[in-house]
């Protein structure tokens, strides 16, 4: 039996109509690896639109004249029939079934005598034909298969080459048209515009918009194609804007494209559909995520009868979510923000009740990762805790904005536990934002309710609202003597002194210490004691009382080496109060060693970033009293940096401070 055409140079492939761009360092990946003798069998894989049988038409022709048989295509996308991809196979080669053997035994026979290679294309749609493709392998031993599909074939023989979106540049004030211009996914874009509209070209107004639409859009060929040819109705900067809703506006490819890539919803339907329903509920309740999870926050939040780690392997399979960096403990996966918005739409679509579910259980883990019953307000945090948070911080928010129109009480005690990420990373505006609408609504426990006013009365004070935060502390003070909470009865007393002494209330804010020294030494807490020492250090300096002071001070230094024996580490506030005591007495030099102790004491423990740059105005103070221009200068220099860097406008009032005389 013999094929009706014979083979010869590149087969049934077809010829692409536009070059391929963005793909030079893929093409070369794939086209070495099709070319080894050991891999029999190559799968190209990724998300609908990502490029799959573009760069394997691109790979198939460079290694055409490797194949002396020639290499075919064979596009598997209209079949559903697993037992039709043999037959397809063959009546692509010219082979036709007489009846007077089988099929596939005709298919061999004459496959067992070729050097070729087959393309098939759209693999995902037949995976149970997967054992079928690798048999032929297995008895044809110059036949190599180059496979596309949205999952892999899992079969012995089988390698897999993951096809990545096309890089999308960084947009900065070095970049320039020129440079962002090399870059597959803006190359891509100003293409398929110059397809629309000959004139259009990359300038400093069109560079950053088309490096914006690239990165909205995920670096996806076929979204980036969709969203050039809506140019013939909008302008670019139109165009951006209205991608806040892609999936809606991302239609319209050319009719003689198949329909998955025809919109860019189609595209990810053609996946989604392939799911089982299981798999289908646990890719809609992942959209609430945002910014990636780890398998953990996926048991949390999915529906109790999900086997969530089973889904997770269907999901990575079929391109719908991405492995991403592994961290030191555990995986955390991802979605492209185009597939994100298309399951996030599936979600809305589906039963409102379950859809609340999934979105409650999503803010009360985020709860639980923040707030810890038995750590109070002043409780140190470890740099892990605040590490977490900053990796889940747009999860955070969605939490937030879901329980600040939801829930009062998981909103109060999100912000309530979120006060101290907030000042670290002096997220001033942000936090107060967060924290008013939480404050605003009904409801919610007292306790919470009391937990939130703490930041809300920090951050007031660091922007210098004094009277403000000593009426949310008292605020905070009389919820919790109602609930007979003696401990952060001692608290709110102690941050109330704190805030008195901001606004440079010293006598009032020496009568808040002391009854807050009262309560901690009756409840016997060494650790409140001794914090509360530390502020009427701060205060009695204030008042001109050095020695009622340093006896504060002595006593709170005695109290923290009893306390931390171990460490044998003072805390960074008390040696900054016992270096504010030094240059008060004029002992520039002893002030200048407690400020370079806490200072390192601060960069051992991580500590926020105003605390540093507290310390560095403070060894700047003595450079300046000492007469050290030059490193008074460069130290308030990195202070400012630091500032800076962290969005603070430099408001550093957290302790008490002294002016140096």
């Amino acid at each position: 039996m013999t094929p009706s055409a014979s083979p010869s140079g590149l087969g049934s492939l077809p010829l692409p109509r536009a070059a391929l761009v963005g793909r030079d360092h893929a093409v070369a990946a794939v086209r070495a690896r099709v070319l080894r003798e050991d891999v029999p069998l190559l799968t190209l894989t990724g998300p609908g639109g990502v490029g799959k049988t573009r760069l394997a038409l691109a790979v198939a022709q460079s290694v055409a004249t490797a194949f002396p048989d020639g290499v075919w295509f064979i596009d598997l996308a209209p079949l559903s029939d697993p037992a039709l991809v043999l037959p397809t196979v063959a009546q692509t080669l010219g082979l036709r079934d007489t009846g007077a053997r089988p099929l596939r035994e005709i298919l061999v026979e004459w496959l067992r005598e070729r050097n070729l290679l087959l393309l098939l294309d759209n693999v995902e749609g037949v995976l149970a034909a997967a054992p079928d493709v690798a048999s032929l392998l297995e008895t044809c031993a110059h036949v190599t298969i180059l496979a596309t599909s949205r999952a892999p074939l899992r079969v012995y023989a089988e390698h897999v080459y993951a096809v990545a979106p096309l890089t999308v540049p960084i947009w900065d004030a070095h970049a320039s048209p020129e440079t962002v211009s090399q870059t597959g996914a803006v190359q891509l874009f100003v293409q398929r515009a110059q397809m629309i509209n000959p004139g259009f070209a990359l300038t400093d107004a069109t560079a950053p918009l088309a490096v914006a639409l690239c990165a909205r859009l995920d670096g996806l060929p076929l979204a980036i194609e969709l969203a050039a040819a809506r140019l013939r109705v909008l302008l670019l900067p139109a165009l951006l804007e209205r991608l806040t809703d892609r999936l809606s506006l991302l239609t319209g490819g050319p009719r003689d494209a198949p329909l998955r890539q025809q919109t860019l919803a189609a595209s990810i339907a053609a996946s989604y559909d392939l799911l089982n329903s299981d798999e289908q509920r646990l890719f809609r309740q992942l959209s609430i995520f945002v910014g990636g999870w780890s398998l953990t926050a996926a048991e949390a939040i999915a529906d109790p009868d999900l086997v969530v780690f089973d889904g997770h392997v269907a999901l990575v399979d079929q391109s719908l979510v991405r492995l991403a960096e592994p961290l030191e403990s555990e995986s955390r996966y991802t979605m492209l923000e185009t597939i994100r918005e298309y399951a996030l739409a599936q979600l809305d679509a589906s039963d409102l009740e379950s859809d609340g579910d999934t979105r409650r259980r999503h803010a009360v883990y985020f709860l639980g990762l923040v707030d810890s019953p038995e750590l109070g307000y002043y409780q140190r945090r470890s740099a892990d805790w605040y590490a977490k948070l900053a990796l889940e911080r747009n999860n955070l928010r969605a939490a937030l904005e879901w329980s600040v129109v939801q829930d009062a009480e998981v909103a109060l005690r999100l912000t309530g536990s979120l006060g101290l990420f907030w000042a670290r990373h002096a997220e001033h505006d942000e936090a107060r934002a967060w924290i008013a609408r939480a404050l605003a609504m009904p409801g919610g426990s007292g306790a919470a309710r009391a937990r939130a006013l703490f930041p809300a009365a920090q951050f007031s004070g660091l922007l210098g609202r004094f009277d403000e935060a000593e009426a949310q502390f008292n605020a905070a003070l009389r919820i919790f003597r109602d609930l007979g909470d003696l401990t952060n009865v001692g608290n709110t007393l102690n941050f109330l002194g704190i805030a008195t002494g901001w606004g440079a209330h010293h006598d009032r804010s020496v009568v808040y210490l002391l009854q807050a020294l009262e309560v901690f030494r009756q409840l016997g807490d060494g650790d409140g004691i001794a914090r509360v020492l530390v502020n009427l250090g701060f205060a009695r300096q204030a008042q001109g009382d050095l020695a009622q002071a340093e006896a504060h001070l002595q006593e709170a230094r005695a109290m923290r080496l009893a306390l931390e024996a171990e460490q044998r580490e003072l805390p960074t506030q008390l040696l900054d109060a016992l270096g504010w005591l030094a240059l008060k007495r004029g002992d520039a030099a002893q002030a200048e060693a407690h400020w370079h102790d806490a200072l390192r004491a601060a960069q051992k423990r991580s500590a926020a970033l105003y605390e540093v740059t507290e310390l560095l105005v403070d060894l700047a103070g003595v450079a300046a009293a000492r007469c050290n221009a030059a490193r008074a200068v460069c130290l308030l220099g990195i202070s400012g940096a630091i500032d800076a860097a962290a969005g603070d406008p430099g408001t550093h009032l957290t302790y008490f401070k002294v002016p140096s005389t």
